[in-house]
């Protein structure tokens, strides 16, 4: 094992022996913190995400792995940390690298269909939504901040991002400039 806190945490997530780890900030303001991690895996190399919102937009970091485990138009998450109530820290998520993916602004079409996907993927678990802490009393679970800027182009298709606005709703999101 590493003696690098980093490296040990990206291996037990991994499953796999990781090295060579280095880390950037992305991004940073008092909304939210993004920090690239750069590693070498086997002979690849990777990236991943770490995500971390004050805890007044910790709604993501409760429901993003809910939905990852439903389907496949929501980021990939690897790890998640959750810190207990009196401690400063912000919650985090440790995802796939989307900073650099393409926006999907010429599908908008695309977009919409990426978004029923993941309504259709959690239609039956509006007590499991509630019980993250998604607000509302629709039964449709809404983006909140559905704009093509959070939609990015994959392999796998269009993945949508930033869920921290989440909510339950009626339904009818539009897909917004």
């Amino acid at each position: 094992m590493s003696d690098d806190p980093l490296a040990a945490m990206l291996t037990r997530t991994l499953g796999e022996p990781v090295r060579d780890v280095r880390s950037e900030i992305v991004k940073r303001d008092a909304r939210i913190e993004l920090e690239r991690v750069s590693f070498r895996v086997g002979e690849g190399s990777r990236s991943l995400v770490f995500t971390r919102l004050p805890k007044d937009r910790a709604l993501e970091v409760q429901l993003l792995p809910f939905l990852a485990r439903k389907t496949d138009r929501v980021p990939r998450v690897y790890a998640r940390g959750i810190p207990p109530p009196l401690v400063p820290a912000w919650p985090w998520l440790l995802l796939e690298d989307l900073v650099a993916a393409a926006d999907a602004c010429d599908d908008r079409e695309g977009i919409a269909e990426a978004k029923r996907e993941v309504e259709r993927a959690v239609a039956g678990d509006r007590p499991a939504l509630r019980a993250l802490g998604v607000p509302g009393d629709g039964t449709v679970l809404m983006h909140g901040d559905l704009r093509c800027a959070n939609a990015k182009r994959t392999e796998r298709g269009i993945v949508l991002t930033e869920w921290a606005r989440a909510h339950l709703g009626e339904g009818g999101e539009q897909v917004l400039p």
